[in-house]
């Protein structure tokens, strides 16, 4: 508790990870491409799923994993030393600190650069609006387009996050992105994709981009089979036939799923091989250098200079 009697979170300033990534690890594909993203993330999660990929800080108590500290000004300097565009919170969700996630984020705007988070979008309304409106950029996961996997696999709720979704289209500035867990047996029925595309179609627009993640096996789900790359593409293409203009299939390294296309003339315009960008042709408004189409987005006249890998960064070095 501070001397004027308001209460900060024992995690705020304290980083389990921090990394120089691509923006498409957020996963954000159609956010200045290509662009670097200094990522942080704490400890804790405020869901339980059982197929979490990162649970030992997700599930952490205690912030004894929390070996580093920094605060909001000194990441945002360190971000621009590092030639990053943004500053990335992920890894837990970002809702658990979003103190420092929402200090940082003013301080990345002092600085000239933006704030993205990758999140669950499951918060209550008053500190949703808040957090979302500083964010330039969100990527929501959704772990399933059923309250039965949310309530038995999550110990969470689906109309709460898809209230968030069509508050942050509806009511910020922020860039939007849907990535979607698809869990063999218990979220990949064709009729549950097709109906989440046809949402996304109906609330968000064509033009939101999703991401369809092929679960690997982990947590207390180790022995659930893994996503298919043929059951993923078919989800791919009934998720097309609904009207949406940009699928991806992440974690799969596939080219063909991975790049951007233009939705009129079809040619490529955003080629990604793995997460480094292979070709761009894109204006800085984001028209198709084929035929002038708009693509949904944000966008420069080229592509950011990532190296398309993770990069753990030691901050007492860097400071």
């Amino acid at each position: 508790m501070c001397e004027d009697g308001a209460i900060v979170l024992r995690n705020y300033g304290k980083i389990f990870d921090l990394s120089v990534q691509p923006v498409e690890m957020m996963p954000l594909n159609h956010f200045y491409p290509g662009s670097n993203v200094l990522t942080l993330g704490t400890a804790g999660c405020n869901l339980s799923c059982q197929f979490c990929s990162v649970w030992e800080a997700s599930k952490a108590r205690e912030t004894t994993i929390l070996s580093e500290q920094a605060e909001p000004g000194q990441i945002a300097e360190l971000a621009g030393k590092l030639s990053c565009k943004s500053v990335g919170f992920a890894y837990n969700d970002p809702v658990v600190y979003m103190e420092y996630a929402i200090d940082t984020a003013e301080a990345c705007h002092e600085h000239g650069l933006y704030a993205v988070a990758a999140t669950s979008g499951y918060i209550n309304p008053a500190p949703a609006s808040h957090f979302f409106k500083m964010m330039d950029a969100v990527s929501i996961g959704l772990k399933a387009f059923n309250e039965k996997t949310y309530r038995e696999k999550c110990s969470a709720s689906l109309k709460p996050v898809l209230d968030n979704v069509q508050f942050i289209r509806k009511q910020t500035k922020g860039w939007l992105e849907i990535n979607y867990l698809v869990i063999p047996g218990e979220n990949d029925s064709e009729e549950e994709i097709g109906k989440m595309a046809s949402w996304i179609y109906d609330k968000l627009g064509a033009g939101t981009p999703l991401h369809l993640v092929g679960f690997q096996a982990s947590h207390k789900m180790a022995s659930w089979p893994t996503a298919t790359e043929a059951r993923l593409k078919n989800l791919r293409a009934i998720a097309y036939e609904k009207g949406l203009k940009y699928i991806y299939i992440n974690n799969r390294d596939n080219e063909e799923t991975e790049s951007t296309y233009c939705s009129h003339c079809t040619k490529k315009i955003v080629g990604r091989s793995g997460f480094q960008i292979s070709e761009y042709n894109l204006d800085k408004s984001g028209k198709c250098s084929y035929c002038s189409t708009l693509c949904s987005g944000r966008f420069t006249s080229g592509p950011g200079k990532s190296s398309g890998r993770r990069e753990r960064v030691d901050i007492q070095s860097m400071l």
